[in-house]
Formats: C-alpha cells, structure tokens, sequence
C-alpha cells in the first residue's frame, strides 16, 4: 500500500499507544517527525476529536438502529471507519481519503446494511458425509468482510 503523498509529521497526544520505542522506531526509520500535543488540552486535537466523535456516534447508531448487543462496539466503530474512509470527501478536494492514499475510486458495490440477516455456508468444517453444505444464520456486522454468527 503506498501514497502519493509522504507522512511528514504526526501529532498525538501523550497515549501510551504512541509513546513506546517500538512507535518511535518506526517513526525514525520512515522518516516521519513526531510531535505531542500539550497534556489534557483536546482543544490542540480538534480535527481529531471531531472525528473521533462523529465514529462514535456513527456506531452508536448502527447498534441501536438493529438492537444489537454492546458487544459489537469494537464491530460498529470499524465499520463506521471504514465507510468514512471511502464515502466523505475531504475538505478541500473533491477526494475521499481511500482516492488520497489508494490513487483511485473505491469499490463501495459490497456495502450491506449494518446488522442484517446474512447466511454462511458451512463447507469447510468436517461435515459427515451424510449431511449436506449448510448454512448458518447471522448478523452482518463488519465492512469489508462477511458476517459475524450470533452466539
């Protein structure tokens, strides 16, 4: 996967998900400055909170929109990303952040709606000879793959 426009600089806030030598290795060896914004101050991340909120709230609606259990949070936050990533057009462009880094258009044809029923085949379990392919009943939860079962 490669852009056509290098990553110079990243600003994060004091996380340990971005204060660790593994982090700041990769930084160094890409070539990318790695800046950290004042503790305690979302004012200083306001591009990022905003789109940090409107995932959260886009998830919270899928959920609640098909009655779904809280444990599909993590689900619900990477599909609403995913969309965002290749629906909302970047201020500024007329680009989505998908034709950004990718160079082209993307592929939204598989889209399905968040939560409906969808069917999974059973061909690849051990099935006895007697008994046929089957299919299993489940709740599409995830963008950019195929179902997740309902337990």
């Amino acid at each position: 996967m490669t852009s056509h426009l290098p990553l110079v600089r990243i600003r994060t806030d004091h996380g340990s998900e971005f204060e660790n030598s593994q982090f700041l290795k990769f930084c160094e060896e890409m070539g990318i400055k790695h800046e950290f914004s004042a503790p305690i101050t979302p004012q200083q991340n306001g591009v990022v909170e905003r789109k940090n909120r409107v995932l959260v709230e886009m998830a919270r609606v899928m959920l609640n929109s098909k009655s779904l259990a809280k444990h599909f949070w993590a689900e619900g936050v990477n599909t609403a990303c995913y969309i965002s990533n290749r629906v909302f057009v970047r201020y500024g462009t007329k680009q989505t952040a998908y034709e950004i880094w990718k160079g082209k258009k993307p592929n939204v044809s598989y889209f399905r709606v968040f939560g409906s029923t969808c069917y999974i085949l059973r061909d690849r379990e051990h099935l006895a000879k007697s008994v046929s392919l089957s299919t299993v009943e489940a709740e599409y939860v995830a963008a950019g793959s195929c179902c997740t079962q309902l337990l």
